[in-house]
């Protein structure tokens, strides 16, 4: 996504929620560098009481809403009925015609307002849930966690102290 693009459909998002001073919001994003180092949109979202929680680097898979638990629920029902369209309607394919109403069935199946509640206390954002990770949710990323080496020490070995670059 866009600077502008985000910074745009931010505006959307505040003319919209009625997010005010008076009356804040929680936006809750993904932390791409057009949401969290967007100084424009940081500015304005603070004029119009939205609060921004950023979610740290690859764990929405596990925090954000859409990804736990409305996207595979859709891509499932999805499917089904795609299978009970076939079914009933045999030797035919299903064309750009036919998917508007099989993906409105399907959506109306995973967009219930008990998921909607539901998903957020599963992945411990509401009520807040320090537990909702286990340690173990962390092994994978520990193999990538390597302290800092500058880019020159890699290139050059390990530093004696006595080498010195100079860019006069």
């Amino acid at each position: 996504m866009q600077t502008d693009t985000f910074t745009d459909w931010f505006r959307h998002f505040i003319l919209h929620s009625a997010s005010s001073v008076a009356n804040p919001s929680l936006l809750i994003l993904g932390g791409h560098a057009t949401h969290s180092k967007n100084i424009e949109t940081i500015d304005f979202a603070r004029e119009n009481g939205v609060m921004i929680l950023v979610f740290p680097p690859h764990c929405s898979h596990r925090l954000q809403p859409l990804d736990v638990a409305f996207t595979k629920p859709l891509s499932t029902y999805y499917n089904q009925e795609c299978e009970k369209w076939l079914r009933s309607h045999p030797g035919r394919v299903i064309t750009m015609f036919q998917v508007g109403a099989i993906f409105g069935s399907a959506y109306i199946r995973a967009a219930t307002p008990e998921l909607a509640i539901n998903v957020f206390r599963a992945t411990g954002i509401f009520p807040v849930n320090r537990h909702a990770f286990a340690d173990c949710d962390f092994a994978s990323s520990s193999v990538t966690d390597q302290p800092y080496q500058s880019p020159v020490s890699q290139l050059s070995g390990p530093s004696t102290g006595s080498d010195e670059l100079n860019f006069d």
